[in-house]
């Protein structure tokens, strides 16, 4: 495999704590129910402007959603200093990847932006080629315009491109645009979640994105 599309929240770095507290705190100052942290986790590989409507109240109007969506970018900035983390190991093997001549991608439902800045501030923006938010496409995830903005742009062959993910929403995206998936296990969704999208590979261990053949 030459090419490795990765998901970012859940995937490269441990942001379940930050979304959780900032979506809990957000919903809390709308006067809303907090949704569980579970349910925060599952709709973590969507972005929020669709998740957040499916865990709002059914009455809630597009401007309250509207400024749930503001609040939650300001709590989420005032946690995200010195709060978010790439998982163990994952620094190591994206060094890897890139020194062995591998070409690397985001491809998140999180804002470009956000995301860039993220990877700045932990040391790996370097190794990657381009880092595709969902601000850049038409249709999020599970829709497969993310992977094929990334594939169009670059001039990727399917065949040598895996797209790697925590979320059934990465694995669908994955298969929607006719690349390789890969499925990990240490984010949101649990393997068999996971198992019913038929990645071709589950991998438990980061050690094992170096094993990708």
């Amino acid at each position: 495999m030459q090419n490795y599309i990765f998901d970012f929240d859940l995937t490269l770095i441990d942001s379940g704590r930050v979304n959780v507290l900032s979506t809990q705190s957000a919903f809390a100052k709308m006067g809303w129910p907090k949704p569980s942290a579970d349910a925060i986790s599952y709709y973590t590989g969507i972005p929020i402007e669709t998740s957040f409507p499916k865990m709002a109240p059914q009455n809630a109007s597009q401007s309250d959603l509207q400024k749930l969506i503001q609040v939650f970018v300001k709590e989420y900035e005032k946690l995200e200093p010195g709060n978010l983390k790439l998982f163990p190991g994952i620094k190591a093997a994206l060094d890897q990847l890139h020194a062995d001549g591998k070409q690397l991608f985001i491809a998140t439902s999180n804002r470009s932006d956000v995301v860039i800045r993220n990877t700045r501030e932990l040391g790996i923006l370097d190794d990657f080629t381009e880092i595709v938010g969902f601000d850049m496409v038409q249709n999020a995830k599970p829709a497969p315009d993310t992977v094929l903005k990334i594939v169009a742009d670059h001039h990727l062959s399917k065949a040598e491109t895996i797209m790697i993910g925590d979320a059934t929403f990465d694995l669908e995206m994955g298969k929607n645009a006719g690349v390789h998936t890969a499925g990990v296990v240490w984010g949101a969704h649990d393997p068999e979640k996971l198992k019913l999208v038929q990645p071709d590979y589950l991998l438990d261990d980061v050690s094992q994105l170096l094993a990708i053949k």
